[in-house]
């Protein structure tokens, strides 16, 4: 009996030795485990519940073309205000241009009539500062003299005043006559761009012609120059514009209207 007693009082006594053994094993596993979490060897892994799975999604490809990352901040630029836009103006083409000039004598070349004054100035060629001969040049201007006004210059057929001065009512056709303070031409000193080419030269409005003086379906539309004399030619130009584009007296070019001319050598001079 007391052998009996002995043996369950040592059974006992190892049951408890195993048991401390194993909580001991337990323990001892939680501090290396701790302790390789804490040095970064080892990641712990949580299973993840219903409640907080979210959906990751693949990184993308990193584009290779230039431009802000995410973290770049991308500056909050206000838009500028819309400019007003240029008025544009139609093209004429395929309008035959003759060489004329102030000063110029009355021949059958012309009709027999002289350049000494033009549809708006009695005393041109005196305002001019003499006669602006295309046989005697100082580079784009006259040699001889100081020209006192722009040497690029044109003549097209319309004049927006009659006889008696007065404006006349085809005038309304005309581009500008809404700004008009209704004092004098308002076609006159008025810009053109003037084509040949390729190259182009720009000169202002200082006489009606050729051949003509009321043609403002032409000159404000699409119809063709209503002259019919000679060579039919819808526009005059001055010698600098002739010698600017090499026209050679006479060519086909092209025409518009323009508010504001770019640099260029009829600037030097402006008639006002």
């Amino acid at each position: 009996m007391k052998r009996t007693t002995r043996t369950t009082h040592n059974t006992r006594k190892r049951k408890l030795f195993n048991i401390q053994l194993r909580k001991n094993k337990k323990l001892l596993i939680s501090i290396v485990i701790l302790t390789m979490v804490s040095i970064g060897a080892v990641t712990v892994y949580r299973w993840p519940t219903p409640s907080s799975t979210k959906q990751v999604s693949t990184p993308a490809t990193k584009s290779t073309r230039p431009g802000p990352t995410a973290a770049t901040p991308v500056p909050v630029v206000s838009a500028p205000s819309p400019a007003a836009p240029a008025t544009s103006y139609p093209q004429h083409a395929n309008i035959i241009a003759t060489m004329f000039y102030i000063g110029e004598p009355g021949d059958d070349e012309n009709g027999n009539i002289p350049n000494a004054d033009s549809t708006w100035d009695e005393q041109w060629q005196e305002h001019y500062g003499g006669t602006d001969s295309p046989y005697k040049r100082n580079g784009w201007l006259p040699a001889g003299f100081t020209s006192k006004q722009n040497p690029f210059y044109i003549a097209l057929p319309y004049n927006d005043l009659d006889e008696e001065g007065s404006r006349k009512a085809s005038a309304s056709h005309a581009y500008w006559h809404a700004a008009s303070d209704g004092n004098g031409s308002y076609v006159k000193n008025r810009w053109v761009e003037v084509c040949f080419k390729g190259a182009c030269a720009y000169g202002q409005w200082e006489d009606a012609g050729p051949f003509g003086e009321d043609d403002w379906r032409y000159v404000f539309g699409s119809a063709r120059p209503a002259n019919k004399i000679d060579l039919k030619a819808g526009i005059d130009v001055s010698p600098a514009i002739n010698d600017y584009l090499k026209l050679n007296s006479e060519a086909t070019v092209s025409w518009r209207f323009t508010d504001t001319p770019p640099t260029g050598p009829w600037q030097q001079i402006t008639t006002k």
